[in-house]
């Protein structure tokens, strides 16, 4: 298996994928696996570039969001480690490891997985002594202080690959075979002017390989050991074996602790090979000594990607299960899966480490986890192996935030959400009635505006809709588009059938935006002729964008709503909005109404921002308070979700469910071509086809106050769907889920202004929905 190893990416991705096909066709092979050494800069949108703890002038976007949002495809498998250049608040969502794009694996913070049965380890961050015997404290919002330390090394996770006093394991001999990643160092010329040194095996019976965290005080303590049968480096240019490098001597590490464990995990220990002969001096450098039978094949540390220095290197690998055949099999470490799991009781939250478990406890912790996955795994798929479980069939790629740009499209949260169209129950609007004192909320007065606003549309084939929704509770004079998908998956079917089956459980509602959602109906969406229906769409058509009081201002940002008078209190009348364009403050007069509709984070920030909230909070940030409502901002509720998964034995026609568009390429481009031409098939839909809305039974809620607005209104929501939430899974296979999510939830969050930067971006403070 052939290996390119790069040093610092800094979101060049497009040039190193690049440099590796040019690469492929001058030598006539093909690379199977990419390992990315630190400062990866897995920055999805704008709003990363703001937890990056740089200067300004190097916060750039990038190319990784291309592939985040599967504009791009990363040609390779790609596994990462991160450096000091970060956005750190993404790496912390994967601190245990996962995908951050489709097909590229980040490690966490530390981490080892199988490559083809090659074992790829490594630890991301730079080291700092102060932080160092830390435990994990940073929050967000992060301050200066904490954006910076985030991606500080912690000996937590070098304890997780310590191999100090290590005695050798037989589980570690025959093919096992591994390839560690260095740590990041404090600087990318570091990395460039020091080597490591890889060690081809001989007739020794144990060979192994050493990679040093460079330029660390820890770099001659902190090592990893692992038995390779052969590894040899291709250059990308012939050139002449570079000479041997002198390691920095080890320095030992502040504040040590004097229970240092020397862990392996591994049982059946055997004894240690010799120590290597003392190394000798050679043209001012100091070259290691090979033991008899071995023979040392220098490594180059690697720079940036167009930095002076090369930063790319080819290495060839005899693994133990060649996949010549096929893309590399990426899989999961049960030796490191058994220290995750023991070690994680000693993961600590706050500046203060756990005390580490003594060397004996620890290792019969290691073997107790092990043993604890091994039987669990077997317990929910028997047909799993934990020796070849592939990562793919537990963790999937999940986007978390949008990308560049959708943030701040035209049309809002309406350009990039799911486009489901559910009004609510009556309960909810005639609550929101009774709290406000207002009866223009309640159900009957609400009522007009949803007609108002909508255009019911028929499918594009004009397939009969009787009996899958009431035309009595819609309009067809509106301005946004509402109808049904043009395509519908087998399952849809299967589940209607069920509204009969087990009507008492899934009773079938013929149309939930009747005020009346309790039961199973078809899902209608805000679509027409195939196509996504959003309020730019709507109401921003070319004969309103031709009005001359209508000015759309692209690229603005709304600071706050301000007032002419010195008033203050309940009565005070706002008459301007300010925002910034162009690096420019403007501010825009208004003779009426200000309508602020800037969506649910984005409207009480704006408030809050403007002095209108909690007094109190508001002096406390710098900000003059103008209203004193503290309510703002709070109350802030979510759906929560869980999504049961199941893998169905689909014999329809394809597309069966929606992996078969991600799984077949002639399929996809059939499907995406019909849809051009007609606005008919797959990509005129989505995969889920029926929404139920359900409530708790009088059994559950016995006892417990009722979150509802009402008995019609419900507690939970299930979206049935014809194949799995996510990325499509590489594999074969069809599937069937059901989004569960909690739409009556008890608890409440907040939106808060960052105590470190108030005229920033707002803080979210969600609460679990309960």
């Amino acid at each position: 298996m052939r290996v390119a190893i790069q040093g610092c990416c800094h979101g060049e991705l497009d040039g190193i994928y690049a440099q590796i096909r040019s690469l492929e066709q001058r030598h006539n092979y093909k690379v199977d696996l990419l390992l990315v050494c630190g400062d990866f800069q897995a920055i999805r949108n704008y709003q990363d570039l703001q937890c990056m703890a740089v200067p300004d002038k190097y916060k750039e976007l990038g190319t990784f969001n291309q592939y985040y949002t599967s504009q791009k495809t990363a040609p390779i498998l790609t596994i990462i480690i991160g450096g000091n250049h970060e956005a750190s608040n993404y790496m912390w969502e994967l601190f245990h490891g996962g995908w951050v794009a489709p097909n590229m694996y980040y490690l966490g913070a530390a981490g080892s997985v199988r490559v083809n049965g090659l074992r790829v380890a490594g630890a991301s961050g730079i080291f700092k002594s102060h932080d160092y015997s830390r435990g994990y404290y940073e929050t967000m919002p992060y301050d200066r202080g904490t954006m910076r330390s985030i991606y500080h090394l912690r000996e937590y996770a070098v304890r997780k690959f310590s191999r100090r006093g290590l005695k050798y394991s037989s589980r570690m001999t025959g093919r096992s075979l591994s390839l560690t990643m260095a740590i990041s160092v404090d600087s990318c010329n570091a990395k460039a002017s020091s080597e490591t040194t890889f060690v081809r095996a001989g007739s020794v019976h144990h060979p192994y390989l050493i990679c040093f965290a460079l330029c660390s005080p820890i770099g001659g303590s902190l090592h990893i050991c692992i038995r390779v049968s052969e590894a040899f480096v291709v250059h990308g240019e012939p050139t002449v074996p570079p000479e041997a490098v002198n390691l920095p001597p080890a320095e030992p590490v502040s504040n040590g602790n004097p229970d240092e464990i020397s862990l392996d995990d591994l049982e059946d220990e055997v004894e240690a090979p010799p120590p290597p002969p003392p190394p000798v001096q050679q043209n001012g450098w100091t070259r290691p000594v090979a033991l008899p039978g071995q023979t040392i094949t220098n490594f180059l540390a690697l720079d940036k990607c167009g930095g002076q220095r090369q930063n790319l290197e080819v290495v060839e690998i005899l693994t133990p299960n060649d996949r010549s055949a096929g893309p590399p099999r990426l899989t999961y470490d049960p030796e490191w899966l058994a220290i995750s799991r023991a070690f994680h009781p000693f993961l600590s939250l706050d500046q203060r480490q756990k005390p580490y478990p003594l060397e004996d406890a620890a290792r019969s912790l290691v073997s107790e986890a092990r043993t604890w996955i091994s039987d669990n795994l077997k317990m929910r798929e028997p047909s799993l192996d934990l020796d070849d479980l592939e990562v793919a069939q537990v963790q999937e790629f999940v986007m978390t935030a949008p990308g560049p740009g959708y943030e701040e499209q035209t049309g809002g949260r309406r350009m990039q959400h799911g486009m489901f169209y559910t009004r609510g129950s009556k309960d909810d609007f005639n609550r929101y009635a009774t709290l406000t004192g207002d009866a223009g909320w309640s159900w009957d007065r609400i009522f007009p505006y949803f007609l108002k606003n909508e255009r019911w549309v028929e499918p594009v084939d004009n397939h009969s809709t009787i009996g899958q929704y009431n035309p009595a509770f819609h309009s067809t004079t509106g301005r946004t588009l509402v109808g049904f998908p043009e395509y519908r998956y087998p399952a849809a079917l299967r589940v209607q059938q069920t509204t009969h089956d087990l009507a008492a459980e899934f009773p079938f509602n013929v149309d939930y935006n009747s005020g009346n959602p309790l039961g199973v109906g078809w899902l209608q969406l805000t679509i027409g002729n195939g196509t996504r229906s959003s309020a730019a769409t709507a109401y921003l058509t070319e004969d309103v964008l031709a009005r001359h009081n209508l000015h759309v201002v692209l690229g603005a940002n709304v600071e706050k709503i301000v007032t002419s008078n010195e008033e203050v209190g309940e009565q005070v009348h706002f008459d301007g909005v300010e925002f910034t364009y162009n690096n420019s403050t403007v501010v825009v007069k208004t003779h009426k109404e200000i309508i602020l509709a800037a969506g649910t984070v984005g409207t009480p920030h704006i408030l809050l921002k403007s002095g209108i909230g909690n007094a109190t909070t508001l002096l406390a940030l710098g900000i003059t308070p103008i209203v004193d409502l503290p309510s703002v901002g709070q109350n802030l509720s979510d759906h929560a979700a869980v999504v049961p998964t199941w893998l169905v034995n689909a014999t329809e026609p394809l597309p069966a469910t929606t992996e078969d568009l991600g799984q077949n390429t002639s399929l996809f481009n059939e499907a995406f071509s019909e849809w051009n031409a007609t606005r008919l098939g797959p990509f005129g839909a989505i995969g889920v086809t029926h929404v139920g809305f359900f409530r708790l039974s009088e059994e559950v809620l016995e006892g417990v106050a009722d979150p509802a607005a009402g008995s019609a209104t419900p507690h939970y929501e299930m979206k049935f769907t014809g194949g799995r939430y996510g990325p499509v899974n590489a594999s074969s296979g069809h599937y069937f889920a059901i989004n569960t999510g909690v739409v009556s939830p008890k608890s409440r969050g907040s939106i808060i202004l960052d105590p470190v930067n108030p005229t920033g971006p707002a803080t979210n403070r969600p609460r679990p929905s309960v």
